[in-house]
């Protein structure tokens, strides 16, 4: 009986340890974000913008003025709606192979 309990508490154990090692993926394409929202998901989102030319700051997890207004720059270049607030839509964009890069290097 108690082999079988440690089996179950291993197999609890590595499925917890696999959802941990899965939430980079799950969170590359978040929620709703805007001024005020912080974390893993906002790091993911200014790396994308990075990338894309939108972003040359240090990426901090911190959904400022400066990840403001490289949404609303990102949505702008990609006729988006202009807002500052990064959704659905504007994540669809963003990690599709048909998002623009930055007009212009700042």
């Amino acid at each position: 009986m108690a082999s079988r309990l440690k089996k179950w508490l291993w197999l609890i154990a590595c499925m917890v340890l696999l959802l941990g090692v899965c939430q980079p993926a799950i969170s590359a394409q978040p929620g709703t974000l805007r001024a005020g929202s912080s974390g893993h998901p906002v790091m993911v989102l200014q790396l994308r913008l990075s990338e894309l030319g939108y972003y040359p700051y240090t990426v901090t997890g911190e959904f400022g003025s400066l990840t403001e207004k490289a949404v609303k720059a990102f949505q702008a270049a990609n006729d988006l709606t202009v807002d500052g607030v990064f959704g659905p839509i504007s994540s669809a964009k963003l990690y599709s192979a048909e998002a623009k890069r930055a007009p212009f290097a700042p």
